[in-house]
């Protein structure tokens, strides 16, 4: 009796010490990393983007209509469009190669979350326009919506992405070792309202329509304040090169 009383006590502090591991394990996993200026004057964290979050920004960037989408948008004004109801804020990147600069605010307690450089292959482009109108033979390069959207995170330059955010008394953080990349691992739903920035025309079908993201993110935890943040990158195959140089002038709202 003694023995098995002692076998018994033996499994149990197995079990209680492979429990504690697994949860010190799951805390170093989940814990984010916390970035801070050179004075120590404020701090950032830099939080792992879950696996959903990219379908997610994407089905918020393509469901706005054209009039009033944050992704032409080059001041801000319609920075606040569609925006989550949790604790997420999305930011937009752009379709241009000229600097943009926009002023937005953000309410408290909520999470910066937006793309250094993404993509997303759709299934109403068809056959005759994939992955882009400028690729004379699709074929070539990728096979269906994941082989194009690897395509063309292949000849994203990772050499090109930076990401800078400074207070307003000029502290800065380099947070460029914070961008993740993030590989679509299913297809995502998109609705296309009839004025949709893809300028398909209604009506419009299959709608929603598939997509396949793929691309370059970064997700924050800013404490309130005003702030300067920019982000850069580059996509580089030979016969198309894009630069995009993206500056938000953000007013962070107080909890």
């Amino acid at each position: 009796m003694n023995a098995q009383r002692k076998l018994n006590s033996w499994m149990l502090l197995v079990v209680l010490l492979v429990a504690v591991l697994l949860a010190v394990a799951g805390a170093v996993f989940s814990t984010s990393q916390v970035a801070k200026a050179d004075s120590d004057g404020y701090s950032v964290r830099v939080l792992q983007i879950p696996p959903t979050l990219t379908g997610k920004w994407w089905q918020w960037a393509y469901s706005i209509p054209a009039g009033q989408n944050p992704l032409p948008d080059l001041t801000g004004e319609f920075c606040d469009q569609g925006q989550p109801r949790n604790n997420v804020w999305f930011l937009a990147g752009a379709d241009t190669t000229s600097e943009v600069v926009r002023e937005c605010e953000v309410p408290a307690r909520k999470r910066l979350f937006f793309p250094i450089l993404n993509v997303v292959c759709l299934e109403l482009d068809g056959d005759d326009q994939f992955p882009f109108p400028f690729i004379e033979n699709p074929e070539d390069y990728s096979e269906g919506l994941e082989g194009c959207a690897e395509w063309v995170t292949d000849n994203m330059d990772p050499d090109t992405f930076s990401l800078t955010i400074a207070n307003d008394e000029g502290e800065v953080l380099d947070l460029t070792y914070a961008i993740q990349e993030v590989k679509d691992s299913r297809a995502v739903k998109l609705h296309f309202p009839d004025d949709n920035i893809r300028g398909y025309e209604p009506p419009i079908e299959p709608n929603p329509s598939r997509g396949w993201a793929n691309g370059y993110w970064a997700y924050l935890d800013v404490p309130p304040g005003e702030y300067t943040l920019n982000f850069t990158g580059g996509f580089d195959p030979d016969f198309a090169p894009f630069a995009l140089d993206i500056t938000y002038n953000l007013d962070i709202e107080k909890k």
